[in-house]
């Protein structure tokens, strides 16, 4: 009998284990499912127009044809834009530096209403932009 309960105990202690990596994965299954619906289909004629941030007074204008512009910037000219699931793309071209260069910027699509939109850059999720849309 001593010889069969380290068995047991083990046995019992794998079963517990295996149970709560099922739940677990029940659990993180539900959390994907969650994220996916909670991207929303966005519409790119939503997204036409000037956008400006409250604070800075600067922003873009995205316009049909995937042609952007920026607004009230003094280094930097969007040249177009395009959307990604929940993500708008600008591709950008910095001016009045020694060394110009184009580079695209990344941002999430928060919320967006007629009204304001919510960005985050993508290198940074956790901070959060609101636009007014002019």
């Amino acid at each position: 009998m001593n010889k069969i309960l380290p068995v047991i105990i083990f046995a019992a202690a794998v079963f517990i284990a295996c149970g709560k990596n099922e739940k677990e994965s029940t659990a993180d299954n539900k959390a994907n499912t969650k994220a996916t619906e909670e991207i929303k289909v966005i519409k790119p004629e939503s997204l036409f127009g000037s956008w400006v941030n409250k604070e800075s007074e600067m922003g873009f204008k995205l316009m049909d044809g995937g042609k952007a512009a920026s607004i009230n910037m003094a280094t930097l000219d969007y040249n177009s834009w395009q959307l990604i699931e929940n993500k708008i793309v600008l591709n950008s071209t910095s001016k009045g530096v020694s060394n110009p260069g184009t580079a695209d910027e990344i941002y999430i699509i928060r919320e967006v209403t007629p009204s304001y939109m919510i960005l985050s850059p993508s290198n940074n999720p956790n901070t959060k932009w609101t636009y007014t849309k002019k």
